[in-house]
């Protein structure tokens, strides 16, 4: 793959925000592994792509307004790469105030045959800003 490594994760995770931005699910499902494990805070692991496809249907029809990533530290070893950083998300729940929701995260990524995907996502939230 000639694509440098830090451009295709960024890459992958504007398509993630985007796709949740539009409620596009099977874009979003595309980015991770058949295998993925995400570790939700206060939450059993979510294994599989039809899992993690369910989890996300609850995030948009909570009202997914927004992602961004900051803070982010990328390494690389051959097929596998591990970001850290600080999340800030943004719901809009109907009928209800906005919800900003901050926290950190550490996610894994694996090359397979048709580029990066997450592989494994972990994230705890942090406590409101006062």
């Amino acid at each position: 793959m000639s694509e440098d490594v830090p451009i295709a994760i960024d890459k992958l995770l504007k398509n993630w925000v985007e796709g949740l931005k539009r409620g596009d699910i099977a874009s979003v499902n595309t980015l991770y592994t058949e295998n993925a494990i995400q570790l939700p805070p206060d939450s059993d692991m979510i294994r599989g792509r039809q899992k993690i496809k369910e989890f996300h249907s609850a995030g948009v029809q909570m009202g997914f307004e927004d992602a961004v990533m900051t803070g982010r530290e990328l390494s690389v070893s051959g097929d596998v790469a591990y970001e850290v950083g600080n999340y800030i998300e943004k719901f809009h729940p109907k009928g209800k105030d906005p919800l900003e929701i901050r926290g950190k995260y550490l996610i894994v990524y694996k090359r397979v045959a048709d580029g990066w995907k997450i592989d494994r996502e972990i994230w705890n939230i942090l406590p409101p800003h006062k």
